[in-house]
């Protein structure tokens, strides 16, 4: 019997010991949360570059708190310099995105022309609609 307990401790442990913590979610001020209710997913990285051409390039990575599946839609709204926005078609539609339980996904997109300076993302809970986070790099 205290073989098996020992075994099973010994199990336990070494199991905790491989699994790894979950990312920290950034503390920045482009980023609010706006849900109402506690939002499991967390922003744990934000990238901006001027690409090839002298286009913006973004990139904002997420981890899933959670085991559950989330299914989120996203936004890319585009400013130009003066904060004005860039109106695009593309850039009109919401794209679905499914993040598995404990994991990661990033959205990454490419400004509209190279007047696109800045960007807003919106991300939302697909099942009501509601905005639950966004990335406004004009908030530098």
């Amino acid at each position: 019997m205290r073989k098996i307990l020992s075994l099973l401790l010994l199990t336990v442990a070494l199991l905790q010991s491989c699994s790894t913590p979950p990312p920290p979610a950034i503390n920045d001020p482009r980023v609010r949360v706006t849900a109402p209710y506690k939002w499991d997913v967390s922003v744990i990285a934000i990238g901006e570059r001027e690409g090839e051409n002298g286009i913006l390039e973004m990139q904002v990575e997420f981890f899933n708190k959670t085991s559950d599946t989330e299914h989120l839609e996203y936004k890319i709204y585009w400013y130009d310099q003066s904060n004005f926005k860039i109106d695009t078609i593309l850039c009109s539609q919401w794209k679905p995105r499914t993040i598995s339980g404990n994991g990661h996904f990033a959205v990454n997109e490419i400004g509209p022309t190279k007047n696109a300076k800045n960007f807003l993302l919106h991300v939302r809970n697909k099942e009501d609609g509601k905005i639950v986070v966004a990335v406004d790099s004009r908030l530098k």
